[in-house]
């Protein structure tokens, strides 16, 4: 079964976005790298 989204925190302006694996910030945020919150 495929894994749940998971919350991940922009590492530049700390917006939350639900994705599915890590990845970049979406294009409205500041286009840094995603990191998985907790």
């Amino acid at each position: 079964m495929p894994a749940a989204n998971e919350v991940y925190v922009c590492a530049r302006c700390g917006l939350e976005v639900q994705v599915l694996k890590a990845g970049h910030c979406i294009p409205q945020c500041c286009g840094q790298e995603m990191r998985r919150k907790g």
